[in-house]
């Protein structure tokens, strides 16, 4: 990279306005027109590399102070000291505007502003020692015979630092009257320009204006960059040392086609959640994971020992990955799950694995594609060798996806011997599975003699055709008996199909229908209906199942094991949200029969949260009698997934709700900066929920009534901030409404739309004026203003008056939405973000553009995406550079961590100067990473996903000594 030294460009007027101007006799000052020097092209011009803009160097010499740099201090830690006074920035500024205005006050006719200036400077500045020179003493002289006689010690060294000095420390007149009459921006503009992030330490000693592509305006340099360029460059450059543990995942999959909850023989709950498999202990409350995908899970099965699981993921060329929950007594209880095998559609035709199951033995994984055939592969995970499948089947030919899930006949298994050389079929073994779906259930069947799988559509009979949810095999009993497949249908009942005959037999009403299932021309409906999970328990000779209707219902099973006799048992589940809100939908249920507790099972209600500021719990409904009620063998415990995510506990006498997570995407979370471990979380229905990191646990929350749009872009909530004093809540909303909560009790103290109007009381009136989604909130430093942007392009700034917020000022000028603010340590300089990477910056409370110069000021929280201090942290990808969604940077300053579309949170030193910086990346989520926020106390990271709908909470860990590491950015 080469380092761009052009000449200054200055408009013809600045060139008129710095002619020579007259003055006392003996005492004439003349200023050559600007760039004079520079145009001869002299040899002693380019031996200087770090030149102040408008300096000549054959007329003024060697340029000193910051533009000639010593050696950087280091600390005893070995980090780079702070070399930049935050303050001299505002001193550099207030001076500025002082002088300003007094040469407006003294205007005239016939003469510019700037030949008033010039001409004090005749008369104050210069002599035979250094002409055309001004130490301190004189620059306040010739500034205090224009009106200005209050310019402090602090505000001189800071203008002559900005403006560049010799190496006696003296300044040129004509150099500070031409930057003067130019003004900050059009003055930076004339500086040297490079492209693109530092390469090294050594392309790090520059100091101009840097462009890169991800940054629409370009960055400049701070003032005093050089004295610590190379030791900053070197740092970013680095993997920092310290890094993320993921300690808990808030979330289940709300929305699977099959049922994702497995339990182990030691009583563990696996299932899977974004990119992750989980293996949750329920009496520790913690979790282990398995980390080894990098898409989208789709579906989960267990081994037949128990321990050991597959798991589907979405992808370019999809895969299944085997992996193993199994521990020791030694390990510690946060060992990383062990992976055994992967199989992968080399093909890369199937989208995603949609359902798995083994077999009886274990040793053959069926996978389920969603390809537009819906191919069945069956592969022989455990050999290493050959990754080709034992079969590749096409099962049915629809709109993806018309196939649900899978189910291997446990009495009827296929081999998994590799394939003969000749590549002659496998005789010696039979194998029969079935696949369910939209409207059908089919059979397929090895041959014995050729091998070939071939599939038979099982008949409705006279019934309609209806979709099948879920299905198991029934372990029927006498070897002249039919095979049966018992079935939960998309409408609430039970299924029994004779595989024999390839039909229908027997339909049972179930579960309850408490609406209308999506179609294909209404999509967007809710599902109030089916079976979604089907459970057998053999040894109790019982059926379980779990509805949309919110039931959980325990069917007995004739002595052959071939028929359902009617309910043992119905629990119906109450939402936690309270008497008036629908009853959660289940998606997932798993069994897990135990003896005899030793102790009292817990009460019947559990307080789960708050809604409207009172307590609400979760309730077990009383079972129904008659219709061949069966005696219980002894307790049965469940574990339920729901649509919202959350995982339930349910026993005949008592809910608890173990797990809470999102039933819709989550687009930004937030730290209480008082109380470190709890964070907050806004999602796309409208709910504000409060988390406790320490406990792992969801203590309130708030429904926002925004809810869900049919195009989820008018609807949901979008933004979140907690004021810097931690008692107030600000929430912004897809329909344009800004809502500050309390932070503790989530209790409502005004609203308003982010388009107009003041943040009145409720109990008052609320202001109904359209606006657009709020993107961003952000309160000052101070708390007493709250910033507010979005789809409407323009920045909202409201006063906090005894608890009343009133507008104060619209700052328009961005081209698109606005999705990042922040604010100075002083809370006088707001900076805005919009989607194209526009950065403005906005003077508080008055909202006035501000025009000077904004490098070296102190910003209380750093959540651009672009700008000098993270332009490092922007890679390149296979197709241009990976869109970062969020940024965020740590309370010691040291270190910074970014949030992508590929589901990456990355952990890199702050300040990221350096092109490919060194990161430490972490995989959990499976896509967008809508936000990512570090705790006020660094010991805490938490991101959301917008996609897979989940909270992930992040431990840090190695982050030491980074409060000395502030580098000379703020």
């Amino acid at each position: 990279v080469t380092i761009l030294t052009t000449r200054p460009r200055v408009p013809a007027d600045a060139r008129d306005i710095m002619g020579p101007v007259g003055g006392p006799a003996g005492r004439g000052l003349t200023v050559p027109p600007l760039g004079e020097g520079m145009r001869k092209g002299l040899p002693d011009d380019r031996k200087h590399k770090h030149r102040p803009p408008m300096w000549d160097s054959n007329l003024h010499g060697e340029p000193g102070g910051r533009f000639k740099p010593k050696a950087a201090s280091r600390s005893a830690a070995g980090a780079v000291n702070e070399p930049v006074d935050p303050d001299a920035a505002w001193a550099c500024e207030d001076a500025l505007k002082k002088m300003r205005n007094a040469v407006a006050k003294r205007r005239e006719q016939h003469r510019r502003e700037i030949d008033v200036v010039a001409a004090a400077f005749v008369a104050h500045a210069g002599g035979p020692a250094h002409p055309g020179k001004c130490d301190r003493a004189q620059f306040r002289a010739a500034w205090a015979s224009l009106g200005v006689k209050d310019l402090s010690d602090e505000e001189v060294a800071a203008v002559f630092s900005r403006v560049g000095v010799d190496s006696n420390g003296l300044m040129p007149c004509d150099v500070f009257t031409r930057a003067l009459a130019m003004g900050a921006g059009r003055a930076a503009g004339m500086e040297a320009i490079k492209k693109g992030p530092f390469i090294d330490a050594k392309d790090a000693d520059f100091l101009g204006k840097v462009t890169y592509p991800q940054c629409r305006r370009g960055v400049c340099t701070p003032t005093e960059w050089l004295a610590s360029a190379k030791e900053i460059t070197r740092r970013s450059a680095s993997e920092p040392a310290a890094s993320l543990a993921l300690d808990f995942v808030n979330g289940l999959p709300g929305a699977s086609t099959g049922n994702a909850l497995k339990v182990t023989p030691c009583g563990k709950i696996v299932y899977y959640v974004a990119a992750l498999g989980v293996v949750y202990d329920r009496t520790t409350h913690r979790q282990r994971f398995f980390a080894g995908h990098d898409d989208d899970v789709r579906s989960i099965a267990q081994h037949p020992d128990g321990y050991t699981f597959a798991t589907g993921q979405d992808g370019a060329k999809p895969s299944a990955l085997v992996w193993s929950c199994r521990m020791e007594a030694r390990d510690p209880v946060d060992l990383p799950c062990a992976q055994l095998a992967r199989v992968a559609d080399a093909e890369g035709y199937m989208r995603s694995f949609v359902a798995l199951a083994f077999d009886a033995t274990g040793d053959v994984l069926v996978a389920m594609g969603s390809d537009n055939r819906h191919t069945a592969t069956l592969w022989a995970w455990r050999n290493k060798r050959d990754q080709a499948p034992l079969a590749s089947v096409p099962t049915i030919q629809g709109v993806v996806p018309a196939v649900w899930g899978v189910a291997v006949n446990p009495r009827a298994h296929v081999s998994a011997k590799h394939r003969p050389r000749d590549g002659s079929p496998d005789p010696s073994k039979t194998g029969e599975f079935i696949t369910f779906g939209d409207k059908h259930v089919k059979v397929w069947r090895k041959d014995k003699t050729s091998g070939i799988w071939g599939g038979k559509l099982a008949s409705f009979s006279d019934t309609k055709a209806f979709g099948v949810n879920s299905a198991v095999y029934l372990p029927v009993k006498g070897e002249d008996k039919a095979p049966r497949v018992l079935a939960g249908t998309s409408d609430g009942r039970l299924a029994i199909f004779d595989l024999r005959a390839n039909k229908l037999v027997k339909l049972i009403r179930a579960h309850e229908d408490l609406g209308r299932a999506p179609s294909k021309r209404k999509p967007g409906l809710a599902n109030t209906k089916g079976i979604r999970a089907l459970l057998l328990l053999e040894e109790a000779n019982m059926l379980v199942t779990g509805g949309v209707d919110g039931r959980v219902i325990t069917w007995a099973l004739t002595d052959d094991s071939d028929d359902v006799i009617g309910k043992v048992d119905e629990i119906v589940l109450q939402s936690p949200m309270g008497p008036g809100a629908p009853p959660p939908m289940i998606r997932s249920l798993a069994v897990a029969v135990e003896p005899e507790p030793d102790v009292e099972e817990p009460a019947s209600e559990m307080s789960t949260g708050t809604k409207n500021g009172t307590d609400v719990t979760a309730k077990v409904g009383a079972a129904e009698e008659g219709n061949g009620k069966k005696a219980r063998t002894g307790p049965v415990k469940f574990y339920v997934g729901t649509d919202q995510c959350d995982l339930w506990e349910v026993t005949a006498t008592s809910v608890r709700i173990l797990i809470a997570g999102s039933g819709s995407a989550l687009n930004d979370v937030a730290w209480n900066p008082t109380v470190p471990h709890v964070c907050a979380t806004i999602g796309e229905d409208g709910w504000v929920k409060l988390w406790n990191a320490e406990k792992r646990a969801q203590f309130a929350v708030r429904d926002l009534g925004a809810g869900v749009s049919a195009t989820k872009s008018s609807g949901g909530g979008k933004s979140l901030h907690f004021s810097p004093d931690g008692k107030l809540l600000a929430a912004g909303l897809g329909d344009g409404r800004v809502v500050v909560m309390d932070a503790r009790s989530l209790a409502r103290l005004a609203e308003a739309q982010a388009g107009g109007g003041g943040l009145r009381n409720p109990a008052v009136g609320v202001d109904h004026k359209p606006g657009g989604r709020v993107a961003a909130v952000k309160f000052s430093p101070d708390s007493t203003l709250l910033a507010c942007a979005g789809a409407d392009r323009s920045v909202h700034v409201f006063a906090n008056v005894d608890g009343r917020f009133a507008p104060t000022a619209t700052c328009a000028g961005h081209s698109t939405t606005v999705v990042a603010l922040d604010w100075t340590e002083d809370s006088r300089i707001l900076r805005s973000v919009c989607a194209n990477h526009e950065m403005l910056h906005w003077s508080a409370p008055s909202g006035k553009p501000f025009k000077g110069d904004i490098r070296d000021f102190n910003w209380h929280t750093h959540n651009s995406p672009v700008g000098f201090p993270v332009m490092g942290v922007w890679e390149e990808g296979k197709a241009g550079p990976r869109h970062i969604n969020s940024v965020d940077r740590s309370s010691a300053r040291g270190h910074v961590v970014a949030g992508d579309d590929a589901g990456i949170v990355r952990l890199l030193h702050y300040p990221c100067v350096a092109r490919g910086a060194g990161s430490a990346r972490f995989r959990g989520h499976s896509s967008h990473v809508s936000a990512v926020r570090f705790s006020a106390d660094d010991a805490w990271v938490a991101s959301t996903g917008s996609v897979d709908n989940s909270l992930l909470v992040w431990r840090v860990r190695g982050m030491k000594g980074t409060r000395d590491v502030n580098g000379p950015i703020a």
